[in-house]
């Protein structure tokens, strides 16, 4: 069985491994010991971040603002955003939550994903269908 991470996939967690080592692990210090609440502030950044370098949700399907990374896929950069206790959080790929934003794209009426669904997806979203 081969585990190297894909060829198409490489990128992506290069582009994870630096933005944690840059922006992200400096801030482990801090949140290791304080208040997660205190970081809320400079968290909030760091997800604007995220979002706006394309490493937002990328567990979600292309018409939902995501990459539509199988679930293989997704362990590779689930592994890389694991190195920080903040990786998954400040990519919005965090349990709960990307489990709640599956069942909403799969059983949310249409109502409950323009209500919800704009919590997880991309600034400048377009949905597939009004």
């Amino acid at each position: 069985m081969e585990f190297s991470t894909p060829d198409h996939i490489q990128p992506i967690v290069e582009k994870i491994r630096t933005f944690l080592a840059r922006e992200i692990i400096p801030l482990e210090p801090t949140f290791l010991n304080g208040e997660f609440r205190d970081m809320l502030p400079v968290l909030a950044q760091k997800r604007d971040m995220a979002r706006a370098g394309g490493l937002w949700a990328l567990h979600l399907p292309v018409a939902y603002g995501g990459l539509g990374l199988t679930l293989a896929e997704f362990a590779y950069v689930s592994e890389e955003l694991g190195r920080s206790p903040l990786g998954h959080y400040v990519c919005n790929s965090q349990a709960p939550d990307v489990g709640n934003m599956e069942v909403l794209m799969h059983f949310g009426t249409d109502a409950q994903k323009r209500t919800y669904s704009n919590r997880w997806r991309p600034a400048k979203f377009v949905p597939a269908s009004p």
